[in-house]
Formats: structure tokens, sequence, C-alpha cells
């Protein structure tokens, strides 16, 4: 994982260990969990480091070329070659994998839009993984399964367990809302249920 995120500019934050601490808290936390996707270096987990990583390569690259001022241009085209090749290898955009589905409609896409679209201003929301960033401005937003207590409509894609260890565990999630008794659920296009507290009327569009 080191390797993964100093490569790109040669290791020039070591070469002004005082910004080195502006890497923390973040890359212990990154180093100390045991949640892969957290240290692949592929995921949003490394933006809070990217300033500091910057900053430290351009401190280091003073404090190198003050103490090896002819290594200005060998410098220069290191960086330039390690920064060309961490993209080719480790982006997954690149030249020959540029994930252009990223870009298109799909249905799922479309019935995400039609979730967040749905949902009421200032009322609590827990919803799927991926839906979540959509609603991050609320006061209270969960993941689904990750909420401290019911909230006022929960929007779930039940072809997506993520954060459930088996179909049973996401099943009496689910259950556990519809059978409080306070609560309704509206199923559309076979897949997306939306459980809604009693006190709100919403009926997705389809």
């Amino acid at each position: 994982y080191l390797l993964i995120i100093f490569l790109p500019v040669a290791f020039l934050p070591f070469f002004s260990w005082r910004t080195l601490i502006l890497l923390l808290p973040g890359l212990p936390e990154n180093l100390l969990t045991n949640y892969a996707f957290q240290f692949s270096g592929l995921y949003h987990y490394d933006s809070i480091l990217i300033p500091g990583i910057f900053i430290g390569a351009i401190f280091g690259a003073r404090n190198f070329l003050a103490w090896r001022p002819h290594w200005e241009r060998g410098l220069f085209w290191v960086v330039i070659v390690l920064t060309a090749l961490s993209f080719l290898i480790r982006s997954p955009i690149n030249f020959k994998n540029f994930p252009i589905q990223y870009f298109k409609d799909t249905p799922q896409k479309l019935a995400y839009r039609n979730l967040v679209r749905l949902t009421p201003p200032g009322i609590s929301v827990a919803a799927n993984t991926n839906l979540v960033p959509h609603l991050a401005h609320r006061e209270h937003v969960h993941a689904l399964g990750s909420e401290p207590f019911f909230m006022d409509i929960a929007l779930i894609d039940l072809a997506d367990r993520f954060g459930f260890k088996d179909e049973k565990e996401f099943q009496d999630y689910i259950d556990n809302y519809l059978k409080s008794g306070f609560y309704t659920g509206t199923l559309f296009e076979d897949r997306y249920l939306v459980i809604t507290h009693n006190k709100l009327k919403i009926v997705p569009k389809e």
C-alpha cells in the first residue's frame, strides 16, 4: 500500500519528514484496518492523504535539490516516468480500459435517481451504500443496517446486500421495519423496496 501511494511522487515526501504529519490520522487508519478496499489504492479512502502527499513531495523535492542541485533534470524525469508508470499500472482509468459504462444511463441508475427524487427533505433516511452519497446533505442518513434508530424512510435495492453477511440477515433487517407496525413497504420493478413510516405518504413512480 505504501508503495502504491508514494511511488507516483518518487517517495519525495520522505525527504521532508515533517510534512508526513499531514498524513495523520488518515494513513494509520488505512493501514490498520482489515477492510481490503480501504488500502487497495483504488478508492476514495486515499483522498484524505492526497494533499499531504503532494505537499510532502514539493518540500521533499526542495530538500533533495538543496542536497543534490545538479540532479534537478534527473529528478524531474524520474517523477514524470514514475507518475506515468503508476497511472498505467494502477489507474482504473487508462487508455486501454476507459470505463465508458460509468457515463451511460442504465435501468439501475434511473431507478436510483427516482429513489433520491422521491425522498422529501428534512426526513431521516437509510439507503444502500451507493445511494448514501447522493443523500449525504441530510442531517440523518445511514447505510442500511448501520442506522442507530429506525429512519423515516429506507431505500432498498433488493439485489444489493452489501453490508449484510447473508440473505437471512438482510431479510431480518427488512422484517424489523415492516413488522414494527409503523412502516409500509412499496415494491417497484420487482427490485426496489421503499419502506416508509406511516406518517409519510410517498409512492414511488415507475
